[in-house]
């Protein structure tokens, strides 16, 4: 369980974008199974112990964070820690000792603008996404740059998304349902969400997936030398797409309302985890919370993506002021609601391929709901209360979370998780 005193961060969810993404054709039909899970949840005991933490208001340099959107391990369970504002992605062993720094701010080789999402290859490689310069950053986990790889027109990360390494090779990502900023009046906002695999050595990204979800709502304007895009999310509740990569390389995947977790294979979903759980309505209590998140992050302008483009050239910023008072109870006001709540939360998958699934957890608490286990081939474990869903798995049963102590100061804790979890 987390360490006392620790408040959890939460994600802005439905981050702003202005990203843009063109897919490929949909995949092939392919005959599902579903795998239906028992209906009530049998309680795992124990609790991860926590194996060391790192993040403090004051201390040496490795050890000090602006903001930690992504961590990641390698196969040696060796941590990796991306620092948003200081550009940078710091690395320690299995027991928190620090080892090394990789990259820097700047333009050059080698050098980061606005890294958002991280993954460590079984080839041993470090990739970033840096949505500055819209690109994946390639390093050897040693730290030496190695190139950047520069996903085409219609295939780009976008604001808020993860990247996962893929045992094919590449990295995995979500494209977006946006237009190219570039695009004229007329531009088609996607109902879907691609997932698509980039490789690292050269060849064609390919969609593996393409995910139902609820378009943002967009306004463009401006004039030809200088465009202006304003992004808003669909209403709250709305269903969200959450994957992650298995060691063998499918994929499992939740949309939509009810507990459906598909796994996608080479051929398209091959089968569907399923709970008859059914999705509840929104409560007063569920708008209330979600008005209260919403209201933190205009305030602080945490999470919030601006870009422009001026006379063809490109910039982006992150953060930055908050919004005054009056706008932002505007903004509520204007606020819309999905009928039901997605039961899914969240999907994960550890070292040993069995999927996490983070539940919602009932009025004003649907981020804080059970999570269970479940093996790739459908064979369900337990469930667990009282724990966070952690950001990634490392060999091992290592686990990393990425949470604020006091004072809102980053910090990556990595637990284990007991043995009676397996």
């Amino acid at each position: 369980m987390p360490d006392p005193g620790v408040r959890r961060t939460r994600a802005v969810r439905r981050t702003i974008s202005l990203l843009a993404i063109t897919i490929a054709l949909p995949l092939p039909a392919l005959a599902q199974s579903t795998v239906e899970l028992p209906a009530r949840d049998t309680r795992l005991d124990g609790a991860m112990q926590t194996v060391f933490a790192i993040g403090k208001a004051e201390g040496q340099a490795w050890e000090t964070f602006s903001n930690v959107p992504a961590v990641a391990f390698d196969k040696a369970a060796n941590l990796y820690v991306l620092d948003r504002d200081n550009a940078r992605i710091v690395v320690f062993d299995r027991t928190g000792k620090y080892l090394r720094q990789i990259g820097r701010k700047g333009e050059g080789p080698g050098e980061l603008g606005l890294p958002l999402a991280l993954a460590v290859t079984n080839d041993d490689r470090v990739v970033v996404f840096d949505l500055a310069n819209n690109a994946l950053t390639v390093f050897k986990t040693d730290g030496s740059y190695q190139t950047v790889v520069r996903p085409p027109s219609g295939v780009r990360a976008r604001p808020g998304s993860r990247i996962f390494p893929h045992p094919s090779g590449g990295v995995v990502l979500t494209g977006s349902q946006l237009p190219d900023m570039e695009a004229g009046p007329g531009a088609q906002i996607r109902e879907t969400l691609p997932l698509v695999l980039v490789p690292l050595d050269g060849g064609a990204p390919r969609t593996l997936y393409e995910a139902p979800s609820p378009p943002p709502m967009v306004n463009a304007g401006g004039s030809a030398d200088r465009r202006e895009v304003r992004v808003m999310p669909p209403p709250a509740f709305s269903p969200e797409v959450s994957f992650a990569t298995l060691p063998d390389g499918r994929i499992a995947v939740s949309h939509g309302a009810p507990y459906a977790v598909r796994l996608v294979g080479p051929q398209g979903v091959a089968s569907v985890l399923s709970r008859p759980i059914t999705p509840r309505t929104v409560s007063e209590r569920d708008k209330n919370a979600a008005k209260e998140q919403r209201r933190q992050a205009l305030r602080t302008g945490e999470g919030q993506i601006r870009m422009e483009m001026v006379n063809g050239r490109r910039s982006v910023s992150v953060g930055g002021g908050g919004m005054p008072e009056q706008a932002i109870e505007r903004m509520l006001g204007e606020m819309t609601f999905a009928e039901t709540i997605q039961v899914v939360r969240g999907v994960r998958s550890d070292a040993d391929g069995r999927i996490w699934v983070r539940r919602d957890g009932g009025p004003g608490q649907y981020d804080d709901g059970p999570i269970d286990i479940v093996t790739a081939d459908g064979k369900y474990v337990g469930s667990i209360t009282g724990s966070e869903l952690p950001y990634t798995f490392g060999p091992n049963g290592l686990a990393a979370f990425i949470e604020t102590g006091e004072y809102d100061v980053p910090r990556v804790v990595v637990r284990h998780v007991p043995a009676t979890w397996k």
